[in-house]
């Protein structure tokens, strides 16, 4: 067999395997084998984008292409609705640095920072009010999956988690 490229060798490989059943446990292992190969071949590029803040920023969350918050020190938080060609400064009512965000929609959304900080919005951060985290921890990472249920990371392997948004 005559290979002419990586793409050829993975295709007659897999092909190979899948063929004879004796063979189909050993397919996962070549396919990450070959998997990462191909995606080596592949170049990515990265924009600039001008924030319009001087603050560290720590975390990014997006709802779609267009739609986004970055969080970071000084309780920044930054809102774009073009896909980061412009961003909006929103007032966080913490001067606390916020670490992680993370949104469900265009309108619900939470930030995490030091000291046990948590913000939400329910109106895309128009307006973002303070919750009660029950640590005093570093909180790093916030993930939301829907307006309900979320979990909270920190220092010292915090992890808190919420069935109520929160609000309690």
């Amino acid at each position: 067999v005559i290979v002419t490229s990586i793409e050829s060798f993975a295709i007659k490989t897999v092909s190979m395997l899948l063929s004879s059943r004796k063979y189909t446990h050993i397919f996962g292992f070549v396919f990450i084998l070959l998997f990462p190969v191909q995606s080596m071949s592949q170049s990515w590029t990265w924009d600039s984008l001008a924030s319009g803040t001087a603050n560290d920023l720590n975390g990014i969350d997006f709802v779609d292409v267009t739609t986004g918050w970055a969080v970071g020190a000084g309780g920044t938080i930054i809102a774009t609705a073009d896909g980061g060609t412009n961003w909006n400064a929103q007032v966080s009512g913490t001067g606390s640095a916020l670490n992680g965000v993370s949104f469900i929609d265009a309108n619900t959304g939470w930030a995490v920072g030091q000291s046990g900080t948590i913000v939400a919005t329910t109106d895309g951060g128009t307006n973002w009010n303070a919750q009660v985290s029950g640590t005093g921890s570093h909180l790093n990472g916030v993930i939301f999956f829907d307006a309900n249920n979320g979990w909270a990371v920190g220092n010292g392997g915090t992890i808190i988690a919420t069935t109520d948004g929160g609000t309690n």
